[in-house]
């Protein structure tokens, strides 16, 4: 379980404890500020529902928004782009330090840039709690720190075993009973082999784990198959990008393999799938990309795109109609 998914499990099994959860994607500044943004029309739609009617005026005076919400409810930026933004995320800072307000959850995700932004100024001085999520140790300074274990191998080879929807391999024959076993038996064997070398090249990382196991999935292909490819795929990038680190390296190439498998298949969804790529990997609303290419929300190309995101596990629906990338594959 990656440190993504062990923050969503918490927030399933702790919900009840909290009077409000919120979730930004901390990746960028530029993430962290819509997400802020995000949470101050959440805000909005929030006191909406509770009023008798919707006074989006007086709204905006108790949320710290006078002039920055129209007559639908919508959040406005004239004028100084950057500076109305601090103000909202501001606003939503003064929301969360609000005397009377108590027990929310805030989780920044994906703290792992520390260098373009600072992520402490978007943590509000706590009546509640706040998770952040990072690769990098340095993230939690002087906060309390939970640093998630590497995967044991039987963990990992469940997960792959799981995403491949394949346990170990029995071959089909016509060779007598004393042969088909023994034939059996040297084929599980490979299998097996085949399932530890790959383990030991992702390193246990789940990521690598999943797109690999997605791609066998997708493709029928055995565990010694997919191996050899493996090892081919990653001679290509061991050259001019030998810098990189295992990590980087082993989910580069178990993404470029699903990436060429579809582009065989489909290379327009391919080349819908590198146009993902420009935009934020969270929340991609799927009627952007449907609108951009003239297309009708139920047209087949749609539906194989998504189909083909989702069976090489390259991507995840984080609602009905939105498609979530990883920020390390993305």
């Amino acid at each position: 379980m990656g440190k993504t998914q062990l923050a969503l499990q918490y927030i399933y099994s702790h919900s009840q404890d909290y009077s409000a959860v919120f979730w930004v994607n901390a990746t960028s500044k530029e993430t962290t500020i819509l997400g802020f943004i995000n949470i101050m029309q959440s805000l909005i739609d929030y006191h909406s529902k509770i009023g008798s009617q919707s006074n989006y005026a007086r709204i905006a005076q108790i949320l710290g928004m006078t002039g920055k919400v129209d007559d639908n409810g919508r959040i406005v930026i004239n004028g100084d782009e950057e500076k109305e933004k601090k103000q909202i995320v501001d606003a939503v800072k003064q929301y969360f330090m609000t005397k009377d307000n108590t027990d929310w959850l805030l989780v920044l995700d994906n703290v792992d840039d520390l260098e373009s932004f600072k992520i402490s100024d978007y943590i509000p001085s706590c009546h509640g709690t706040v998770i952040l999520t990072s690769r990098r140790r340095e993230s939690a300074q002087r906060r309390k720190g939970l640093e998630i274990d590497q995967m044991d191998y039987s963990d990992a080879e469940s997960l792959l075993f799981a995403t491949a929807h394949r346990e170990l391999s029995n071959p089909a024959s016509e060779l007598k009973p004393s042969e088909l076993e023994a034939e059996k038996q040297a084929e599980k064997q490979a299998e097996k082999q085949a399932v530890k070398e790959l383990l030991e090249e992702f390193g246990y990382l789940p990521l690598a784990i999943d797109q690999a196991g997605g791609y066998i999935h997708a493709t029928r292909n055995n565990y010694q198959g997919y191996l050899k490819e493996y090892k081919a795929n990653t001679t290509h990038f061991l050259g001019p990008k030998g810098n990189m680190n295992r990590n980087e390296r082993c989910v580069l190439v178990t993404w470029d393999l699903s990436f060429e498998s579809i582009q065989k298949e489909s290379p327009d969804a391919a080349e819908l799938l590198l146009i993902c790529g420009f935009l934020g990997n969270d929340d991609i609303c799927e009627e952007l990309l449907w609108k951009g290419k003239k297309l009708s929300e139920d047209d087949e190309f749609l539906v194989e795109f998504r189909r083909l995101l989702l069976s090489y596990s390259l991507a995840r629906r984080k609602n009905t109609d939105s498609l979530t990338f990883h920020p390390l594959v993305h």
